[in-house]
């Protein structure tokens, strides 16, 4: 199932979003004040996939003003599935 994230799914999902940014030492402090940032903007999409009731996936999209379309865009700027989830569909 996918729905959109709430406030309190941030702890299910900041060891994935950890697990995207590997290299980056994180700030759990600080990306929560931005994820809780994003849940507010009304341009943006935060999305978490769940199974077997278990956030497994998260994905941060962004609606902008594009000149080239003359409209609006999606810009995905996080995307990621749990290890052991990635190949089984999550996603979809």
């Amino acid at each position: 199932m996918i729905r959109k994230t709430r406030k309190n799914d941030f702890n299910q999902i900041f060891p994935l979003i950890k697990e995207l940014f590997k290299a980056d030492k994180l700030s759990k402090k600080k990306t929560k004040e931005t994820y809780e940032s994003q849940l507010r903007k009304k341009n943006t999409v935060n999305l978490c996939a769940i199974d077997d009731n278990k956030i497994v996936g998260y994905a941060a999209l962004e609606a902008r003003s594009d000149i080239q379309t003359q409209g609006n865009v999606g810009f995905l700027s996080e995307l990621i599935i749990h290890e052991s989830c990635r190949g089984k569909g999550t996603g979809k």
